[in-house]
């Protein structure tokens, strides 16, 4: 396997899925939201179309709605941190950042997530992303 093959994997659960799903926060997320909870990734190759989208999310809303608009910045700042900083950059890494969906991952077959295993290892770098809980977030 060459070297230039290797990506970072910012790992995501559905609720950041669902999140995006939200119509309120920007109409073309949508798709990309259906596409990372059926497909289980967003390759790097869209992530350009996919940060335009999230570039469209206001900095503020009202209520419970709030919520949702902080994560999809936050989703924004953390993608743009791995694609952009330099100082990111793994050794034999190509630079690309591809999103994935842990509920995806885990509910393939064992022969599939072997075979998806092997190419998590060829991977330089993974990371997890997710809301937290309620009661993590009153236990600070």
């Amino acid at each position: 396997m060459q070297c230039g093959n290797k990506r970072v994997g910012l790992v995501l659960d559905s609720t950041i899925t669902a999140f995006l799903m939200m119509g309120n926060l920007a109409a073309g997320l949508k798709s990309h939201a259906v596409t990372l909870f059926e497909v289980g990734k967003l390759a790097d190759e869209v992530l350009d179309n996919f940060l335009t989208e999230l570039d469209t999310v206001s900095d503020t809303s009202e209520g419970e709605a709030q919520r949702y608009f902080d994560h999809a910045i936050t989703l924004r700042e953390t993608i743009r941190f791995f694609r952009y900083n330099t100082k990111c950059f793994v050794n034999g890494s190509d630079g690309g950042l591809d999103l994935l969906r842990c509920e995806r991952l885990e509910s393939l077959d064992q022969g599939t997530r072997s075979r998806v295993r092997v190419k998590v290892r060829s991977t330089s770098f993974s990371s997890s992303l997710s809301p937290s809980s309620a009661s993590a977030s009153s236990s600070r």
